[in-house]
């Protein structure tokens, strides 16, 4: 909800609708959550404006999911979606099920670990890529 902007005080409604929006668009998550830098942020914004159009809320609850799918810290979540800013346009339930999914193709490797080497796995179609090149992948999962 945006409020009016009162004529008698506009500085204090101008600062009022300027932090609900920093609070509201995703832009500001990747700046200010996950300190990206500006090089990433300008890659994140020409090349993935969807994910960009998310309310900030959206892409911390995401992100929060994935980290805790992959187990992983702030460092590594950082490099993950500087990495493959798309993650975080997908919904949850897709991500966890290609996590599952290479779990259960590679039981003896560590999923996480080559999610982090080659992070187009998670974005990659499990009947088009993921299955039809696991012969291939085995070698990225080996320990």
């Amino acid at each position: 909800e945006i409020p009016l902007i009162s004529k008698s005080r506009p500085e204090a409604a101008q600062a009022l609708l300027l932090r609900q929006l920093v609070n509201s668009v995703g832009y500001f998550y990747f700046k200010d959550d996950l300190c990206l830098e500006d090089q990433v942020l300008a890659r994140v914004a020409a090349r993935h404006g969807r994910v960009l159009s998310q309310r900030r809320e959206t892409l911390r609850t995401k992100a929060d999911a994935l980290s805790s799918l992959l187990n992983l810290d702030d460092s590594q979540l950082r490099h993950l979606i500087s990495a493959q800013p798309a993650l975080l346009g997908y919904a949850t339930s897709t991500l966890t099920t290609k996590f599952k999914y290479l779990n259960q193709a590679y039981p003896y490797a560590n999923t996480t670990k080559a999610i982090m080497t080659a992070p187009s796995l998670l974005t990659a179609s499990i009947q088009y890529s993921l299955y039809p090149a696991r012969n291939a992948l085995f070698t990225l999962f080996k320990e």
